[in-house]
Formats: structure tokens, sequence, C-alpha cells
């Protein structure tokens, strides 16, 4: 299931918009972190698979996925960092996703390569 939520955040992504440094924004551009708090025109890829996961376990195991694949390629430098601080935790699977995403010069052609191959 990981695989096709991560595929469906990066549908959402090419119909929406992309951002970093927080989770949504609104059709002003002005960054959020609760899905439904407003509509959302853009999110990170932790807000894309936010958006298109049916429930919490889905969601847990789409950034799971996302997360060991980047751990196994060019940001494992990212989770190395997040592992020591977290551990085996959700919030380090989320911390590898985040930090990866909003690293500078990070584009979004990469955030939906990455999404549609996890």
């Amino acid at each position: 299931m990981s695989n096709s939520t991560c595929k469906r955040a990066a549908q959402w992504l090419l119909d929406h918009d992309w951002c970093q440094n927080t989770r949504f924004v609104d059709e002003d551009g002005l960054g959020f972190e609760t899905p439904g708090l407003r509509e959302s025109y853009g999110a990170c890829a932790l807000g894309a698979i936010d958006l298109v996961s049916a429930d919490e376990d889905e969601q847990h195991n789409a950034v799971k996925a996302l997360a060991e694949q980047l751990n196994e390629k060019q940001a494992a430098d990212v989770a190395r960092m997040s592992l020591a601080a977290y551990g085996e935790r959700h919030e380090c699977y989320e911390s590898i996703v985040a930090r990866w995403n909003d690293r500078p010069g990070r584009n979004v052609n990469q955030v939906i390569d990455e999404l549609e191959e996890a």
C-alpha cells in the first residue's frame, strides 16, 4: 500500500504545488502544518502523503518506505542524523523525509521521482 500511497502523493504534487519548510501552503503561499486547517494549494513530501493517505497506518507506512529508500540513497547523511536523534520511531522517518525535502537546492522533480520510486 505504501508504494501506491507514495505514487498518489507524487500525482498530488504534479496536480498542485510543492513547498519546503512547511507541510502545506494556502493560495496566498502562507504555510501551515495541520491538514484541513485551510485548503492546501501546495505541500511538501510529508504533506502530500498526509493528504492522500486513507488513515494513519497508511501514512506511517508510506513515510517509512520513503525514508528507508532515502536512507539507501543520497540522503544517508540526513538519515544517520535522524536515526541518532530519534531511533527507530515514526518521528525518525518523518525527520528523514522532512530534512531531505527541505534541503536547499532540492526541487519538485527530485521529490516526485523519489515518491514514484518508493
